[in-house]
């Protein structure tokens, strides 16, 4: 039977091996970006995991996840600079591990952005009491938290990390060929689309939080322009690319900030 501590000293294991190869230099800088894009998902369930194990401190559902997060840093152990299967092996494998890790946490990445939707979109209804004053109606028995921030603030903070997991298929492929690579890309962006949507439904009007899909899919082509999924754009170089696509970024985030800021918590 697991535990949590198991998991979480396994977990720093890979995600230590994985920073390792981030920053050798003997990697190609596409296979760097692409343990640097396993780094990002992994480390992400692992904090999430961490703060809210879905079975307790101990549970024999653990076993799975700490079976394949083993799996995991075997692999990487094994692989190679300039060793094409070893390496998409490890990546594979560190995927795997981050989906096992969502599977055992209680408030996933997209858990959250429906619990803070639902939380602000969502009003309980009241009911007349005989005296004529309203009475609010209990819950159903789920405690859910009360945000401590703006709704805004939560979605600024959010990256999709299931298109991030999915972007590894993308940089397995050959930049050779990029028609696939963009039709796998247009699959991941309307994947990502329709699981937002559901994930930000108003339960009430049935209407999802555009905000926040378009800030999914956005931040998702950003990123993956940084990781050179689209190739070299303007006709520039890969560290060039790179440097604009960060750029970006970081303008990005701050008009988002700027909206945050302009925005009223509720």
């Amino acid at each position: 039977m697991a535990t949590v501590n198991e998991v979480g000293e396994a977990g720093i294991v890979l995600r230590d091996g994985l920073q390792a190869r981030i920053d050798d230099g003997n990697y190609s800088v596409s296979d760097r970006y692409a343990f640097e894009t396993s780094h990002f998902v992994f480390s992400r369930r692992l904090s999430e995991f961490s703060m809210s194990p879905a079975h307790g401190p101990e549970s024999q559902v653990y076993d799975t996840a700490l079976a394949d997060i083993g799996n995991a840093n075997t692999a990487l152990g094994s692989c190679r600079p300039g060793d094409r299967p070893s390496i998409d092996r490890a990546n594979t494998s560190a995927g795997t591990a981050s989906a096992s890790l969502a599977k055992v946490t209680t408030y996933s990445a997209i858990a959250s952005t429906w619990r803070f939707t639902s939380a602000l979109a969502v009003k309980r209804p009241a009911a007349a009491s005989s005296s004529g004053s309203s009475i609010s109606i209990p819950s159903s028995g789920v405690n859910t938290p009360e945000p401590t921030e703006p709704y805004l603030t939560s979605l600024a903070k959010l990256f999709p990390a299931e298109s991030l997991s999915a972007l590894l298929l993308v940089l397995a492929i050959d930049k050779k060929f990029a028609d696939v690579r963009y039709a796998l890309i247009g699959l991941i962006v309307v994947a990502s689309v329709v699981l937002r949507y559901f994930a930000t439904r108003n339960t009430a009007t049935g209407k999802p939080d555009i905000f926040a899909i378009a800030i999914s899919v956005i931040s998702f082509l950003i990123y993956a322009t940084a990781m050179l999924a689209f190739g070299e754009l303007f006709n520039t170089d890969e560290p060039t690319t790179r440097i604009i696509a960060t750029v970006v970024a970081v303008m990005w985030m701050g008009i988002l900030t700027a909206v945050v800021r302009k925005t009223s918590a509720p």
